[in-house]
């Protein structure tokens, strides 16, 4: 035999391989880019593995046959005495090999096979008509094309369940599976309906004594904590001892956790845990006691009185029924995780219970009061084997005498015989194992310890499922912070210099942030410092240690100076204690204490974060009034908080170099680090930095970016390594539940896609909510008289220029007029097709479409290569200098990698290259001699960020509709170059379900609507007056008083350029909305209009059918003045001329209605408006202002919320 042979002996027995032959790694798997983690290693190959004794807790070291991902059965290898198995032969892992979520989704293909297996199964077990069935699997595959799963009726939970039970390989009490109750609770949305129906379940479960077969059935998605339902604690004594049941130790500690607990005075060996429960992995779970008449045990008596003295002195006892919690049914595809199962106990289980070594271990303690020898010397007197007897006697004839349902192992061993002899007959056989079947008493004695079994996977099945204590992240952090205090401890002890903990906190709305903050991390880990990388919200600074902390923020800035995505709660949090304003310079601080703790001292509360060192890089654009405004306020804040600022507060403009601005503030950062905690480093210098000795330019005083010319090499970060699980088809990300964000985006179908500019702007209503018509008041007249220009259908087609009204299905996502939406975009193929063959890949490789490792670096969210590329990595964006230098050793010319290093430094050779904004793909192409690895290319990107649009509808008027106005983005950059924008274009190409005219769209070739992943970031700064405190939580009836009639009662003045009618859009909806609900108000609402020319004039047969359909006394909008900007070829005419020709009208209804003002358009345009209206008031007002104190008064309506402003580009 050749030593690389591998011979399987009696495999022509081996139901699970095929009559093809096996080898150990299968064609499509012994390529030299797959790795060890993706076949089955065999000895003497692989490493060893252990075995573990539950009894002892030791384990044995063995080398194979094993599967070296799978530890199932289902991968040629017998696993019967593991304690538990894989649920899913596809179970994701990550790099460490720990489990990432043992029930993950599976692909629609998978579903959809498993629902029609089921539903045949179903069908002809319950023998429904042919056309039951057929319409069944019509409704299941319409379910699973819109929702990607799909709903089980009544009977189809009823019969799986049982069936469920029926396949349970382990379970010896199969013979009654047609006798199961199922109670279908999928309906339950609380933790406390699920412990009230878990209270019901006990008393159905128990039925006076006579036990019976039932599940429970919650939602998929909850999950009970309790491995069953009764269960005894177990304490940690002070001396290292245990108290109660050793099994339920972690649970004890879980439960303890949150915050149960019972005086160690009190504590006894049979107290029950409460019953803990999470309707959903986004809620916390909670605990509750059971009442006492459902605390059903019984107390252990024995018909012998010397073994019932013995028996009663110990105070043996157990629960009367076992409750199963923590196994998943999978049914059709659909895993439920929370189906609690009650049946009854074979005496053998309490037995072991109370008698094994690992667990209460009675038998000693009865061998002492019995004065029986159980040592290792008088093995041969079997006297471990007759109290283990008699143990298992007690609990037979005490649940007699107490009338509770109970069964004997012989009995049970019956009954199974006579199961598998039906099924045999039924079916033709039944999966068993034969390990787990065979009782543990007698089992010689047992007609199943002679009996052959086939052990195997059938389905509907039960599953095993990891405690969820065990991947709860509020008890995974805790363990973290305790693993780091313990590291901190052995750090003090060993060395008597101090070390402290650096984080890098980031808040980012488009990645520039979050990538000089990953940059900024891989720049202290060269120079020795272990820092953490920290989303900005994420970072506690509510400290009660006051361990000292170095902190460097990145952030930018977004709307009026506010906080992006990702600081929002720290912002709030330091204008609640500082009252600092946005455009303030200088504030004081509010007498508020983080926590008020009577034992700090004042000076300690007044400042709550003396403990904290930091520096602030703020990243914004000059272009914007409030630039780097939440930069401005993190670090004014944090000085007033008692912060020691380590290193200067620095601005980085995208109009001025930025990031050179960025390198010499890292630079000056880490050299003040050093300076202050230069023991802190575990290096005592920068690898970075040339060995060599510096030249006289190359001293500390020079900048970061001329110190770069020095380095030996650009420092390459270890990647993680790719591995591919080829057993598995290409999966489709699982249907996003629950809250929204940007992590777990919706997918909303795309039902509409018009363009807008042309003769064609307007919208069908079919989708429009109608409402019957109310009287209307008659209207105030306006202070001037407006004339309406009578250019709405004065259209023609514009071939320059592209504006779509994209209408999106969003059914059950909440918004208002005035909120973002959200869009993640998705990369061209082309440009997706171009980095794979770039970095050497064929476009045909299947491996590019199958499960990788590198899905954990996506957060799971994405599972293959072409999925990553498309949604996940920024392939648009020009590659950031430090990735350049990153890249530029993998270039194989020198010359080349020189160029590349050239271009690393930032500097004004970088700036004249992004000019042309190459993409990835042009990059790699520009430079032919880079050969990287296309899994190490895809982790030096960037992730891709959404892009905002103002929402245009309102869902009042457009229920479960979401309306966008996009404004293609395409140019050409200085040196000719055509782009595109990547999220305007993307939507541009949507395919829509409905015609512009709302009907189905009929095909000759298989179409699909698009998919839009998106979410909601909701904008209170710019909502109608009166629903800027609502969240998207609440209700519009949740309003109040006046604040229910404010958007109709105030005065209006709007400003729209160009797609910057999208907000007013939803506004007119909403406002004609609430006049039907509530009646007309008599108000000014003024909008003007900002366009190109009249082709451009979005959405003007709307506007036209408000002021065409409605009297001169009730219009709801009181005058529409369009601004062609390019209609006469000489002049060109922008909002702020036409402003002045309206100055009277505007003064006074700003000034004497008190309007609130609205704009949105690009950011010079909102400026020249701005300064239009401080014009106004200067030369219409009494007060003779000068045009400073009219513009100090615009900057004072901002800020106190009547001047609203969304500005872009």
């Amino acid at each position: 035999m050749d030593d690389g042979e591998i011979v399987l002996i009696n495999s022509e027995k081996c139901p699970f391989i095929s009559g093809d032959g096996f080898s150990a790694v299968s064609d499509s798997l012994s390529s030299a880019e797959n790795t060890a983690e993706n076949r089955l290693l065999w000895a003497p190959e692989i490493d060893q593995f252990q075995l573990k004794n539950y009894q002892t807790g030791e384990s044995i070291s063995v080398t194979g046959p094993l599967p070296n991902i799978y530890k199932d059965c289902r991968h040629h290898v017998c696993t019967s005495t593991l304690m538990s198995l894989a649920p899913h032969a596809n179970q994701n892992k990550s790099n460490s090999s720990n489990v990432i979520d043992e029930l993950e989704s599976h692909s629609v293909d998978y579903i959809r096979k498993e629902a029609y297996d089921y539903l045949e199964i179903f069908h002809k077990d319950k023998n429904t008509s042919e056309a039951d069935y057929k319409k069944r699997l019509e409704q299941v595959e319409l379910e699973i094309e819109h929702t990607r799963s799909y709903v089980h009726t009544t009977d189809e939970i009823e019969y799986g369940c049982q069936l469920a039970w029926r396949n349970a390989v382990r379970c010896i009490n199969r013979l009654f599976w047609r006798d199961l109750t199922i109670i279908d609770r999928r309906d339950v949305k609380t933790n406390r309906d699920m412990f009230k129906e878990i209270c019901d379940h006990i008393r159905v479960g128990y039925n006076n004594g006579t036990l019976q077969a039932s599940v429970l059935l919650f939602t998929p998605r909850a999950r009970i904590w309790s491995t069953q339902y009764l269960r005894y604690a177990c304490y940690e004594q002070a001396d290292g001892t245990l108290l109660g049941d050793p099994a339920n130790r972690d649970l004890t500690k879980a439960a303890m956790q949150l915050g149960w607990n019972i005086p160690e005075t009190r504590r006894t060996q049979w107290d029950l845990i409460p019953i803990i429960v999470q309707v959903d992995p986004n809620e916390p779970p909670t605990w509750y006691e059971l009442p006492q008449d459902l605390r059903l045990e019984v107390v252990l008596s024995h018909a012998d009185p010397k073994y019932d003295a013995a028996i009663k002195k110990l105070g043996l006892r157990w629960v009367v029924q076992p409750i199963v919690c923590d196994q998943a049914f999978e049914i059709g595809g659909i895993c439920y995780r929370c189906v609690p199962f009650s049946g009854w106990f074979m005496e053998t289980e309490i037995g072991r219970n109370l008698c094994d070594i690992q667990r209460y271990n009675v038998i000693p303690k009865l061998a002492a009061l019995l004065n029986l020898d159980v040592t290792t010397a008088a093995n041969s007197q079997l006297n471990v084997d007759r109290l283990y007897l008699e143990v298992n006697a007690a609990a037979l004839y005490s649940f007699q005498k107490a009338k509770i349902t109970i069964v004997d192992h012989h009995t049970a061993a019956a009954g199974f015989m006579k199961f598998m002899k039906q099924e045999a007959i039924l079916r033709g056989n039944t999966p068993a194992d034969w390990v787990w079947l065979v009782p543990p008493i007698s089992s010689g004695m047992s007609s199943l310890f002679h009996q052959e079994m086939l052990n195997y996977v059938l389905k509907p099945r039960l599953l095993s499922q990891r405690d969820p204590w065990t991947y709860y992240v509020p008890f995974l952090e805790h363990k973290q912070n305790l693993t780091l205090s313990r590291e901190n401890i052995r750090s003090a002890l060993s060395t008597t210099e101090l070390r402290i903990s650096i984080h890098v906190l980031y808040a980012s709305a488009s990645g520039t942030a979050q990538s000089y903050a990953e940059q900024m991390v891989k720049r202290l880990k060269i120079t020795g410092y272990n820092a953490i990388i920290t989303e900005l919200d994420s970072y506690s600074f509510e400290q009660t240690n006051n361990t000292p902390a170095v902190i460097f923020i990145i952030t930018s800035t977004f709307g009026k100076g506010n906080a992006p995505e990702g600081g929002q709660k720290v912002e709030q949090w330091l204008q609640n204690v500082t009252d600092i304003g946005i455009n303030n310079s200088t504030s004081n601080m509010k007498h508020i204490s983080l926590h008020n703790n009577p034992f700090q001292s004042n000076e300690i509360n007044k400042f709550p974060l003396h403990w904290c060192s930091y520096a602030v890089c703020a990243i914004g654009s000059s272009a914007y009034p409030f630039f780097c405004g939440f930069g401005k306020l993190v670090d004014t804040s944090f000085q007033l908080l008692g912060a020691h600022r380590l290193a200067s507060f620095a601005t980085c403009d995208a109009l001025n170099q930025q990031y050179k601005s960025y390198n010499e503030w890292e630079e000056n950062t880490v050299i003040a680090l050093k300076a202050a905690y230069p023991y802190a480093s575990s290096r005592e210098k920068d690898i970075r930095l040339s060995t060599l000795s510096r030249p006289p330019s190359m001293s500390r005083q020079g900048s970061y970016v001329e110190q770069q010319v020095n380095l030996i090499k650009p420092f390459r970060p270890t990647p993680s390594t790719l591995i591919f699980n080829t057993n598995n088809s290409e999966t489709i990300p699982s249907e996003p539940v629950g809250l929204f964000t940007k992590e777990n985006p919706y997918l909303a179908t795309v039902l509409q896609n018009i363009e807008l500019t042309g003769s064609d702007n307007s919208i069908n209503d079919s989708g429009r909510q109608d409402h019957r018509a109310l009287s209307l008041s008659e209207n105030i007249q306006p202070k001037k008289k407006v004339t309406i220009p009578s250019s709405f259908t004065n259209a023609s087609s514009d071939q320059y220029r592209s504006v779509r009204l994209i209408v999106l299905d969003t059914t059950d996502l909440d918004y208002y007029p005035g909120d973002h939406v959200c869009i993640l975009p998705e990369n061209t193929l082309a440009n997706v097709n171009g980095v794979i063959t770039a970095c050497g890949w064929q476009l045909g490789n299947k491996l590019l479409i199958a499960p990788c490792s590198l899905a954990s670096y996506t957060n799971g969210k994405y599972q293959t290569l072409r999925q990553i590329l498309t949604n996940f990595v920024d392939l648009t964006t020009p590659l950031r200098p430090h990735t350049l230098n990153i890249i530029a050793t993998y270039a194989k010319n020198t010359n080349e990698q020189r160029q590349l290093m050239e271009l690393g430094k930032g500097g004004q050779r970088y700036t004249d290259w992004i000019v042309n904004s190459p993409t990835v793909k042009e990059t790699l192409e520009m430079f032919r001699s880079i050969q990287i690895p296309l899994e190490e290319l895809i982790q030096l990107l960037p992730p891709l960020q959404p892009r905002y649009y103002s929402i245009s509808s309102s869902s009042n008027c457009y229920p479960n509709q979401l309306h966008i106005t996009v404004s293609v983005v395409t140019y050409t950059t200085s040196h000719g170059v055509l782009r595109k924008g990547i999220c305007s274009n993307y939507l541009q190409q949507t395919l829509p379900k409905l015609s512009p005219d709302g009907k189905p769209i009929h095909s000759t070739f298989p179409r699909k609507p698009s998919r839009v992943r998106l979410f909601i970031s909701p904008n209170p700064h710019f909502r109608l007056p009166g629903q800027d405190s609502l969240s998207i939580s609440m209700t519009r009836q949740m309003l109040s008083g006046g604040d229910a009639f404010l958007p109709l009662n105030s005065p209006l003045l709007m400003f729209a350029v160009g797609s910057g009618i999208a907000p007013f859009r939803a506004f007119w909806q909403e406002l004609e909305f609430l006049e039907q609900s509530q009646g007309s108000v008599q108000v000014e609402r003024i909008l003007f209009m900002g366009c190109r020319s009249s082709s451009d004039f979005l959405y003007a047969k709307e506007l036209q059918s408000l002021t065409s359909q409605r009297g001169e006394s009730n219009k709801l909008l009181t005058a529409i003045i369009p601004v062609f900007s390019r209609e006469n070829a000489v002049v060109k005419r922008y909002i702020q001329d036409v402003m002045l020709e309206y100055e009277d009208m505007i003064y006074s209804i700003l000034n004497d209605d008190n309007a609130f003002v609205y704009m949105c358009g690009s950011t010079r345009s909102c400026q020249g408006i701005e300064s239009t209206l401080a014009s106004i008031l200067q030369s219409c007002g009494e007060d003779n202002l000068t045009f400073i104190q009219a513009t100090n008064l615009v900057k004072q309506y901002k800020q106190f919320g009547r001047i609203k402003q969304v500005m872009f580009g």
